[in-house]
Order: C-alpha cells, then structure tokens, then sequence
C-alpha cells in the first residue's frame, strides 16, 4: 500500500474553521509590493498603482480625493508614476482580476490597495452588443465587485495599470493560439494554467466538438448545492479526477468580450450553451446569507454579454431583484490545475490548499520517503475526517519546500495551509495508522 494512503487528515483547526470561511481570491502574496506605491501581481503580471487617480501615496496608504471622471476623459489618463511613464487604463479583462469577492464595500484587497472607493471604476472596453448598449463601457462595481456596461457619461474614479500592451477594442481576448489543444476534449490557458473541459456538463466530446444537451443543475438550498459539487467532484474525464468548479475569478477569464451569443470563443468551446454558468461562490456550511456569483454567457432579455451578477442567497431560494425564487438553475463548465503566477516558479504557498466550496484538502506536492506525491482529500463533516480522493506520483518536485511525511514518527508538517485567509504551519501526527487518521499537534500562524 502507498505511504500516501495514510493521508486521511483529521485536525481541530481545519474541521472547525475551513468548511465556513472562504478563502481570499486575491491574497496579498500574490502581489509584490514595489515601494513606490505600485504593486505586481503575481497572477497577471501587471503592475497596477495601489491609488486611484487623484490620490497620492504617501508612503503607506492613500490619501486625497478620487477623481471622477467620464469615459473620454478616463480614456486620456495618463501618468508618470514611480519612474513609468506609460500607465494606462486597464481593459475589463484586466480590472476584474483584482477584485475581491471575499470582501464587500470595497470589492477589493484593502492591504494591498488602501482606502479604495467603493464605486464604479473604469476601463476601456466598449461591449460588442453596441445595439443594446450604445455608447457604453464596462465597469467594476467596487461594492460588490460586479462588472456591468456604463454609460459614458457617468462619473467614475480610474485605476491605472501597466505591464503589457492594451488589447484594442474589436480584438480578441481569448484568442485560440492562448490556449493549448491537449486533444482529448480539454484545453490549457497557457496565460492561466487552468485545464478546461471544452464541453458544459451534459454535453459529450465526440473527438471534435460538443454535442447533446447542457445539464441544469438546481442550486435551491445548500443541501443540493453540496450534492451537485459533491457528484461533479466524482468526474472523471481526459484521465483525471481532480475536476471541479471553477471560482468566479477564473471563470471570467474565459469570457470572450468581443463574442455574442455566446460571449466565448466558439472555436475552443464549441456549441457552448447560450447561459449563465455557475461558479462554486456560495460556501457550504456558511451563514444562511451569503453570495452567489454565475457569469452570463449570454445576451437576452435584458442580460449584458457576460455580465457577472452575484445576488443573495438565503438558503432555501434565489434572489434575484428582490423577488425569492425556488432555485437557481444553471450550466456548469468544469476546470482543473491551478491559476498559475506570471513569470514566477511555484512556491511553497501552494503546497496545500483547502477549497472550502468542494471541501477538497489538495497537497499539490509531499515528500514521503524520496517520493513526491499529488494528493487530494475530501473532507467529511460526519466524523471530521479527511479521506483520500486520489493520489499519484509526481515526475519532478513542484515546490520548493513541499509538505513532508516522515514514515518513523507519523508526522505529516504542511509548511503551509491557508485558513480563513490566514497562512499557518501545521504539524499532524498519524495516532492510528490502521485508519489512516491524522490529529493536529502542532500549529503557527505565519506572519
């Protein structure tokens, strides 16, 4: 039997706080702080100026008053900053990947981008559907974080970006040559390092394209939701079983901005359904409250081309316009891998990682022995345990201090693992290896 069948984790700490806070999508390591009042993240590699326009950094925050600005007038910003000259307004693309959807009023990562209002925030992206929305742009909502078409004339604050060069509006965001064709009905964004399956669930890849008919699942009530992600952390397809839901932040990067009906590249995914598709937002076992976010692929009725819309959920229905609805029914488009860094290796913060959505524990990379090891749990609330999902060998290292199991004393250390948006070491000590059930003994939080 492997020695990474021992990996059945049962510990205070993650039993009781994991399941109910979701983790950031925009933590602070992912940004490198210049000290210049500029940051980079990690994720995108660009670098993004942590003040709004018309406020200064002092620093070690941002003081002033925003200034507000229509679209023309956000268009023709432009900046020598930190010894660049050539900001620019960010593309939506590009604006959405540093919200914050774990945090509310401001939509944003506040350590990393001090005193952002939260408002409406330009970029420069006209949406295709020019019939609907004449003279129109999209905007970050920094309330909440949704991103909707504008009017121009509306006064906005902007956040200024640079780092690579702007996508022209009528190009392509998504072009085919990004992603990489793996020939077995999946495709890898080489600017992310997700793997998507090309097909919606219900569909079949019949070897070159889509067919059949889109599954709607029913989101009514946390009960169906932890159902639906538990069955869909079954899938297993091109090999793998590590599929999943992806969050909100990874699905809007497959969105195709300049596509209607629907708004992603057809020639990667092919008859993709004219919907909205569900991302895993809600928490299971969290507040009766909380937010739901799907991304709209579509463009009827009075929905915006892939429009993000995140309304409350309470539990037992949907609300969408103040009005309570049985249940939220939508596609689900499947992903694995991980949103790789820009230009960086992988580090030891991706030794483990728990998705509190699927409560799915993933140790990217474990040294047993002189084996590296890929291993993934699920967790069960029924005896607070975690269970071995799958496991395999790995070709090479992928951290560069990977989380260890020492075959004398039964201790598992994960140098670190992210809880409730904190990052602590943990040490566990297999106390029955016949079970294969682990127990915290030691824990530090890292600072």
């Amino acid at each position: 039997m492997s020695p990474v069948l021992r990996f059945s984790l049962s510990c205070i700490l993650l039993t009781t706080m994991i399941p109910v806070f979701a983790a950031p999508e925009t933590p602070s390591s992912d940004f490198t702080d210049n000290g210049d009042g500029t940051v980079t993240h990690a994720v995108t590699g660009l670098t993004w100026k942590r003040c709004v326009e018309g406020m200064q950094w002092d620093g070690k925050s941002c003081s002033g008053t925003a200034g507000l600005y229509n679209a023309d007038e956000a268009s023709k910003l432009t900046s020598t900053f930190a010894g660049q000259s050539d900001w620019r307004l960010p593309s939506i693309a590009e604006l959405q990947s540093i919200v914050e959807r774990e945090a509310f009023s401001p939509s944003i990562n506040i350590s990393v981008f001090p005193n952002t209002p939260a408002r409406g925030t330009h970029s420069y992206t006209v949406p295709a559907n020019n019939l609907t929305f004449p003279n129109h742009t999209w905007q970050v909502d920094f309330i909440f974080g949704q991103m909707t078409p504008t009017s121009k004339l509306l006064k906005s604050v902007a956040r200024l970006v640079r780092g690579k060069a702007p996508i022209p509006n009528g190009q392509a965001y998504t072009p085919t040559q990004n992603f990489t064709d793996n020939g077995d009905g999946t495709l890898t964004d080489k600017t992310t390092g997700l793997t998507w399956k090309r097909c919606a669930e219900g569909l079949v890849w019949d070897g070159k394209t889509c067919i059949g008919l889109p599954t709607f699942f029913e989101l009514g009530n946390a009960t169906e939701i932890a159902t639906t992600k538990a069955e869909l952390a079954t899938v297993d397809f091109a090999g793998k079983k590590d599929w999943r839901i992806p969050t909100i932040n990874e699905l809007v990067t497959i969105i195709e901005f300049n596509s209607l009906l629907p708004a992603i590249n057809p020639v990667l995914f092919p008859n993709s359904p004219n919907f909205a598709f569900s991302s895993s937002g809600c928490p299971i076992n969290s507040s009766q409250k909380c937010v739901y976010w799907d991304v709209g692929f579509n463009n009827t009725g009075s929905d915006a081309v892939a429009r993000t819309e995140a309304e409350p959920f309470r539990g037992t229905g949907y609300v969408e316009g103040g009005v309570e609805t049985p249940s939220l029914d939508n596609t689900i488009r499947l992903v694995r891998g991980k949103q790789a860094t820009s230009g960086a290796t992988t580090s030891n913060d991706d030794a483990a990682k728990y998705n509190a959505l699927t409560q799915v524990l993933t140790l990217s990379d474990v040294l047993v022995g002189s084996t590296h090891y890929q291993a993934s749990l699920q967790f069960n609330a029924g005896n607070s345990q975690f269970t071995l999902l799958s496991s395999q060998v790995l070709a090479a290292p992928q951290n560069t201090v990977p989380a260890s199991y020492d075959l004398n004393s039964l201790n598992l250390i994960i140098p670190r693992v992210l809880v409730a948006g904190k990052n602590y070491k943990a040490t566990l000590l297999n106390k029955d290896p016949a079970k294969f059930v682990f127990s915290l003994v030691g824990l530090e939080e890292l600072k």
